[in-house]
């Protein structure tokens, strides 16, 4: 069966968040990444109780957190579930800023 083609808008942090973590998960392309996320979402069917409320965050905020978690994969600063549930991201990215990205 063919694919459906649909396309993905993506502001310019999380489109290299997804460049550096594809070839840092050794997938062959950004797009295969995203694939392999839908993939484990599917088959987890986990519940996204940190990332849907960020949805629903204004597009300006959005960026200032796509900004800081591309800090953060670039610091090589990940986190665990429980640890982001209790992440003050506004005070991080305050700090970010403060300290010259």
């Amino acid at each position: 069966m063919a694919s459906a083609l649909k396309a993905l808008k993506m502001p310019p942090d999380l489109a290299e968040i997804a460049e550096i973590r594809a070839a840092e998960c050794g997938y062959p392309s950004w797009s295969a990444y995203v694939k392999g996320l839908i993939r484990h979402d599917a088959a987890c069917l986990a519940r996204h109780g940190i990332t849907v409320p960020w949805s629903k965050l204004a597009l300006v905020v959005q960026d200032k957190l796509d900004a800081l978690l591309l800090w953060r994969v670039k610091s090589k600063k990940g986190m665990k579930s429980p640890e982001m549930a209790k992440w003050d991201w506004e005070a991080e990215y305050n700090e970010m800023m403060e300290a010259g990205k």
